[in-house]
């Protein structure tokens, strides 16, 4: 498909990690218009966790005008959101949670997948659809069209067959929309690239180890 990127708004990422095995399951990455919820890039392959989480979703993030980005941690992904995270990727999707010692709510960085959230993430699918939105490649509508509610006794699997990665990632990144409209993250931010302060947080960031920081040179 093609990207396209408008730098009057605001993007949304969200990604479902493989482990990259040849034959296995793939790691998925969308982006959407804040706002109007359009799919405007996604990204779909093979590739390990770590180098899913230090190059592929970086690169997405930047080219989005430093987009949310929210990682799904189950399996693999805590292995792609450490990445990321370490590369120097700050704007990260947090989750809330309620402990039973605490009253407070917990922020954690990247999206658990449970049987709790599973349900309500694919009725977001659904409201995203509603909303007209739609996929655009044959993969994810493929995925949507056989995506299934079993019932197994007491319990109900939500899956897709034989891959439901692209519906989850779309899912995932429903969510980040959807938090990005509750912490008010819809407006875009100014591009501070090239300016005084920006310039000292570079040398900042080199002086501490980063990898994507920029070193003085006298």
């Amino acid at each position: 498909g093609v990207w396209r990127f408008n730098p009057k708004s605001s993007y949304v990422v969200g990604a479902d990690v493989a482990m990259g095995l040849d034959r296995g399951d793939w790691s998925v990455a969308y982006v959407l218009e804040a706002v109007s919820g359009e799919i405007v890039g996604m990204w779909r392959g093979r590739c390990a966790p770590d180098v899913f989480g230090n190059q592929i979703l970086p690169g997405i993030g930047s080219f989005f005008k430093n987009a949310l980005v929210n990682v799904e941690i189950n399996n693999h992904g805590l292995t792609t959101l450490t990445a990321l995270r370490d590369c120097g990727y700050e704007n990260l999707y947090r989750r809330h949670s309620k402990t039973t010692r605490r009253e407070t709510a917990l922020e954690t960085l990247g999206w658990m997948t449970t049987s709790g959230n599973k349900q309500p993430m694919c009725d977001g699918i659904a409201a995203w659809i509603r909303e007209g939105n739609q996929a655009w490649d044959r993969v994810t509508v493929h995925e949507i069209k056989t995506f299934v509610r079993e019932q197994r006794g007491e319990r109900v699997k939500l899956h897709g067959s034989p891959h439901d990665d692209c519906v989850m990632a779309l899912g995932i990144t429903i969510e980040c929309r959807r938090y990005a409209f509750e912490h008010d993250l819809t407006e875009p931010a100014p591009d501070r690239r090239g300016t005084i302060d920006w310039l000292d947080e570079q040398l900042q960031a080199g002086r501490r180890g980063s990898k994507k920081a920029m070193s003085p040179v006298i």
